[in-house]
């Protein structure tokens, strides 16, 4: 013969909740393993939303670390690009002192030889 599984109604099941729990929560034992019960879900939950507060938070550094490479890159870039253009002036300008240093020389020479021929 097999054994009937013992059901409760909604009515008794309300009961139990309201007459009865507060009752077997007052027992020492069942409080303290429902307050541990209780508080270790709680810390789980904590530790969760900690953890979630700190990826939102590792991620928006690393969004804010690459905003910042990204600008940095560009400056650089242009930095490069304005040094370049300096040295390519610069280099221009030394052509040029050096032509008309060797054309002063050059004349300096000849007016040289013609005062030494005068002589």
């Amino acid at each position: 013969m097999a054994m009937a599984q013992p059901t409760m109604t909604r009515d008794e099941i309300r009961r139990l909740l309201v007459e009865e729990l507060p009752s077997i929560v007052q027992i020492p034992g069942v409080r303290r393993a429902l307050d541990r019960t209780y508080a270790q879900r709680k810390d789980v939950r904590a530790i969760l939303e900690h953890l979630d507060a700190l990826r939102e938070d590792f991620n928006r550094q690393m969004a804010e670390s690459a905003r910042r490479q990204a600008t940095f890159e560009q400056r650089m870039e242009i930095l490069r690009e304005d040094f370049n253009r300096q040295m390519a002036e610069f280099a221009r300008r030394q052509d040029t002192f050096e032509q008309r240093m060797e054309a002063l020389r050059e004349d300096f020479n000849c007016q040289m030889a013609e005062f030494a021929r005068r002589q």
